[in-house]
């Protein structure tokens, strides 16, 4: 009983001598969007306590303590920014990994499976993984669905997908328990009713041509919940496609359809990453420096390094380029009628890659009407917002995932690349590093 005693003594002092590792960043702009980007707080002359893999404290530099003999930082006349979030994406390999980190994104809803390829999990440094797991791609009983949700739980997955054969009262049965269990929700949906899910309490939608057969009859719905997949042209798939590029945004049914669905404020991930490279206007990614890392026998359905465009055969990309298009469209008048959005580049489908697509992401967003700081929140503060989770925010108690910044993001997207140091669970990340390809 004594030695079992002394133990217990023993572990219990060890864990309050082990040295914490702290850094301390003065003299620094905290930039945070807040409320689903309505605002942009600024905290000028501030300082951030960085204790392992959490921020600690926040305060003006003058006011705040912080132990001695530790890392500090003088960062006058540079931004903190949080660190940016993937929401649907790939990690197949360290190269992945790092092309993620070398662009800011600290965190990733992570998909594995199919055309993605299976999850790697050993990368290191490595952005956060919240893994995804999905239910419903076939039908299933309502026991299977609390038992592959109790699964996901001991497995460590954070977001369950819920998809196309899940009949309305399903879906409202796994959403419940999913929250039970911790678990967030995106959809992906077919057999069930989309505003439905909203009052149901799903957290979020996934991808633009999906969440948008919404607009479509019972008949086309269903066809896609029965066949979602296919790249045949005459597929169901397809055939809602043509249907939806088709579609007259102007008519009096389908704006008010579109209005009925933006009251209901849901959070959208549209993946405009998807198909970005099915616009007329895109750019070639692998002129990106970090292109290097990336193999493209890794991708689904690469670009072509020289031209940047797909080889598809002609009536293949006219009628992505079309859909492409209608992407954008759609978009616009989802925003208008008050949804909400989070940043997903879909990596690595259709040509999409790590780190590159996400900013991508980012533009497209400023390309449909959102704001700077509307923007900005998709890929940070928003995540917190919709899922609950401690990142995306440079606040107290929150993951320790910094951009230090040379030039303020509101006055350009494109200035989130302008990256002076990248703080990641607490730890300064080489960035120069990040650039060496793994074998």
């Amino acid at each position: 009983m004594r030695k079992k005693a002394f133990i217990f003594v023993f572990i219990f002092l060890f864990s309050f001598t082990v040295k914490s590792e702290y850094i301390v960043l003065k003299n620094i702009m905290i930039l945070n969007p807040q409320q689903y980007g309505k605002t942009c707080a600024y905290y000028p002359h501030s300082t951030i306590v960085i204790k392992d893999d959490l921020i600690f404290k926040i305060g003006y530099s003058r006011k705040i303590k912080y132990p001695e003999k530790v890392k500090v930082f003088d960062l006058k006349g540079k931004i903190a920014f949080p660190g940016l979030t993937d929401g649907f994406a790939a990690i197949n390999n360290q190269n992945y990994a790092n092309a993620y980190l070398y662009c800011g994104v600290t965190s990733i809803i992570a998909v594995g499976g199919g055309r993605r390829g299976i999850l790697f999990e050993k990368a290191n440094p490595s952005p956060n993984l919240f893994k995804l797991e999905g239910i419903g791609e076939n039908k299933i009983s309502n026991s299977s669905i609390l038992e592959k949700l109790r699964e996901f739980r001991k497995e460590n997955y954070k977001v369950a997908l819920l998809m196309y054969k899940l009949n309305n009262s399903q879906l409202k049965f796994a959403i419940r328990e999913a929250h039970r269990l911790g678990l967030s929700t995106i959809g992906e949906l077919g057999f069930s009713n989309y505003l439905k899910a909203v009052d149901f309490g799903i957290d979020a939608f996934v991808h633009t041509t999906r969440y948008s057969i919404f607009l479509a009859d019972s008949e086309m719905r269903k066809s896609i919940a029965r066949e979602p997949f296919s790249d045949d042209l005459k597929s169901p798939k397809w055939r809602y496609y043509k249907w939806l590029t088709n579609l007259d945004l102007e008519k009096e049914g389908v704006r008010k359809r579109i209005k009925s669905f933006g009251l209901k404020k849901p959070v959208l991930i549209p993946t405009f990453g998807l198909l970005y490279l099915d616009l007329p206007s895109h750019k070639n990614p692998w002129l990106e420096r970090l292109s290097i890392l990336i193999n493209p026998a890794d991708v689904n359905n690469p670009a072509d390094p020289v031209s940047g465009n797909h080889k598809y055969d002609r009536k293949h990309q006219i009628a992505y380029t079309k859909l492409s298009i209608k992407q954008y469209e759609l978009e616009k008048m989802y925003y208008r009628a008050g949804v909400k959005y989070l940043a997903g580049s879909g990596t690595d489908v259709w040509g999409s890659m790590p780190g590159i697509f996400l900013h991508y992401e980012l533009k497209a967003f400023e390309k449909i009407g959102l704001s700077p700081c509307e923007v900005l929140a998709t890929a940070t503060s928003n995540f917190s917002d919709t899922f609950g989770w401690k990142i995306g925010k440079i606040k107290e108690g929150y993951r320790a995932d910094i951009l230090i910044l040379n030039k303020n993001p509101l006055k350009g997207i494109e200035n989130l690349k302008d990256i002076f140091m990248l703080i990641h669970n607490g730890k300064i990340i080489n960035r120069k590093n990040l650039l060496k390809v793994k074998k």
